[in-house]
């Protein structure tokens, strides 16, 4: 599972996010021959933004540097969207220190964690990417 640099829009607001904000890639879709649609989970570093018992959040400095990500950050599950890849909402903050948009992955720990967050989600009837 891939974290990518991404300019999420914001509920409410048409367009994008002019501040690219660590997001988790759920799915990837490919509409049309070299064409994807890329399913993404909102990242934030503030930790209030919701709670934490509901959300997947990247503490351990090992899986923070394997996602590539410099501080604790929380993925919102309940803030997911199909967007088109590409420039527009994929676009790395610092072409030299992120020369692409992908920054890093979650890996198989860390899925696992996430699956059974999303499991208890469900089961609470939450929404779920």
């Amino acid at each position: 599972m891939d974290v990518v640099w991404c300019r999420f829009p914001y509920d409410g607001q048409a367009g994008r996010s002019e501040i690219p904000h660590p997001c988790l890639v759920f799915q990837v879709n490919e509409y049309k021959p070299d064409k994807f649609a890329v399913k993404v989970v909102y990242g934030t570093s503030n930790l209030t933004r919701v709670p934490k018992g509901e959300n997947f959040v990247n503490y351990n400095h090992t899986e923070l540097d394997y996602a590539g990500l410099y501080k604790v950050t929380l993925f919102d599950l309940g803030r997911s969207k199909w967007l088109t890849w590409g420039p527009q909402f994929f676009t790395s903050p610092d072409q030299n220190k992120y020369p692409t948009p992908v920054i890093g992955c979650v890996r198989t720990q860390g899925q696992d964690v996430l699956r059974v967050i999303l499991e208890e989600r469900r089961a609470k009837g939450l929404p779920c990417p």
